[in-house]
């Protein structure tokens, strides 16, 4: 009886949407289906816990894709519960050449759940399109339910699922009523859906130190990067374990949580788009008095100085600063400007003129200039089409992510399927130390335990002159001679059809080493 019956594979996805798509319905539903229809499921794909908008975060169905295009699979046919199981994406052109893909290579796909016959006649296709276009809305619609949840909850006084509280601050669980219940320690999610989460001041000296910030830069003018200097100098640890800098500070004394306030919708990322900044019009400011540290004289105060580094200074006023700056130094680098008392910030400026190149440009500061950032640029360019050709040679294997919102880089990088992260490194040829190559190794604290590509360029830093991958990079800033030894700890890369091969084993043994770190011993 078995022999007679076509083989399938069963296709699974299950978002976080609703009981009646979890996998085993799906599954049940399927089974009674190809019971009724002679099929016999001979294998599974499944996507647990997977958005339907994107295909590239759905490992089951890129590798029941892989697999149809590559051939040599048992089964004749695809069994899917139904239209919005296959997928929720936005171009409904997407979801239908998937689907065209399969049928292209002798395996239909069947919806089990629908009232309609997968059989490409006129109707089929009509109800597929329309069914396909609701699936799409479907998601649209959730996603401003959502939002609208969300901003509910803001305008009551809690604080939303996000990130760490701030220096300064803590994560307090309450009841819906507001009364207290725990703190939340780093890492901590609140275990009744009910339940909600407010911001109060922390521990002491660290409110000390958030009212000392706003000291320092509004009575004593010092600029975001002096305070950054004193609170490392001090020893003051911020919430993520990370050094004090420009951004940090600049961030803290523009956050109105200090003040009483939270602020929503500052950035957009609906439906996996490209993360993009909403006008000001659109933020959502909620009150939020539990975590008012700073009174309103002081925000206030501080809030006019930042606004007076870039919104209250004219273009030709900031041109004169760097024509200043340039008559004092005899040159102009982010370095001059960043040690000027009050002068407007290297952000501000590329802010305001598109970079510093052309702020440059606009004084008649040309020399070395153009060379030094136009080095740059082509570095960054490097990076990026290393990144792309790896991720186009291994599209199964590697995917490009990269930083989004407030404060963060433009940084780029490579992980596996498996979640480990791969640092992708270009490094500039530097005036020779001890008369040797050398290349400069910038101090990424984000990506300093990630294993490593590492692109070594000729001297004029036109071309890649080696790549080498290293199980990790140094945590500091430094400049590697040619002759340094750690440069031995790397492996050569030949040819870029090796990489992964040679990334997988350097992953496997970290995880073997780690696995077998002999543990401290106790000297008691």
């Amino acid at each position: 009886m078995t022999a007679n019956l076509i083989p399938a594979a069963q296709y699974l996805r299950m978002s976080t949407e609703h009981q009646q798509y979890s996998l085993e319905n799906q599954g049940i539903a399927i089974k009674k289906y190809a019971e009724l229809n002679g099929f016999n499921v001979v294998q599974t794909y499944e996507d647990p816990a997977r958005s339907g908008l994107v295909l590239k975060n759905r490992d089951g169905l890129r590798q029941l894709l892989n697999d149809v295009v590559t051939g040599g699979v048992v089964f004749k046919s695809i069994l899917v519960y139904d239209v919005s199981r296959w997928g929720r994406f936005q171009d409904t052109d997407e979801a239908a050449h998937y689907e065209f893909i399969c049928r292209s290579a002798g395996i239909p796909v069947h919806y089990c759940a629908e009232q309609f016959t997968n059989d490409g006649s006129v109707v089929t296709a009509l109800m597929k399109t329309f069914k396909r276009t609701m699936a799409a809305e479907y998601a649209r619609e959730m996603g401003v339910k959502i939002a609208a949840g969300q901003q509910t909850v803001y305008m009551k006084g809690f604080r939303g699922h996000g990130s760490l509280p701030g220096f300064g601050l803590r994560r307090m669980l309450v009841s819906p009523d507001g009364t207290p219940k725990q703190l939340l320690a780093r890492g901590e999610l609140k275990a009744l859906h009910t339940d909600r989460v407010i911001l109060v001041p922390g521990p002491p000296d660290e409110v000390d130190w958030v009212r000392e910030i706003f000291r320092l830069f509004i009575v004593e003018k010092f600029n975001y990067r002096e305070i950054a200097e004193i609170l490392n100098a001090n020893g003051v640890d911020r919430d993520n374990h990370r050094p004090w800098n420009f951004y940090a500070v600049r961030y803290l004394l523009s956050n109105t949580k200090y003040n009483g306030r939270l602020t929503y919708g500052m950035w957009t990322r609906r439906l996996h788009t490209k993360c993009r900044k909403n006008p000001e019009s659109q933020w959502l400011v909620a009150p939020h008095p539990t975590s008012k540290i700073i009174d309103d004289e002081t925000f206030a105060a501080a809030r006019s100085r930042i606004r007076a580094f870039t919104i209250n200074k004219s273009d030709d006023e900031m041109l004169d600063e760097l024509r200043g700056i340039l008559a004092a130094n005899g040159k102009l680098s982010t370095y001059y400007i960043r040690s000027t008392p009050g002068a407007t910030s290297p952000f501000s400026i590329r802010c305001r003129f598109g970079s510093l190149l052309k702020a440059f440009q606009r004084i008649g500061y040309t020399a070395k200039t153009e060379k030094q950032i136009g080095t740059r640029r082509r570095i960054r360019d490097m990076q990026l089409q290393l990144l792309q050709k790896l991720q186009q040679m291994f599209p199964e294997e590697l995917e490009i992510h990269g930083n989004c919102g407030p404060g963060k880089s433009n940084r780029k990088w490579l992980q596996t399927r498996e979640g480990a992260k791969i640092s992708v490194r270009v490094c500039g040829q530097v005036p020779n130390i001890r008369w040797k190559p050398a290349w400069r190794l910038n101090h990424l604290a984000q990506e300093y335990r990630w294993t490593a590509l590492v692109a070594f360029l000729n001297r004029q830093n036109t071309e890649i002159q080696r790549l080498v991958v290293f199980p990790s990079v140094p945590k500091r800033r430094w400049y590697l001679a040619s002759d340094d030894p750690w440069l031995k700890k790397g492996i050569e890369l030949h040819d870029f059809k090796d990489f992964f091969q040679i990334v997988t084993q350097t992953l496997a043994v970290r995880r073997f080493r780690r696995k077998n770190a002999r543990p401290t011993p106790d000297l008691k």
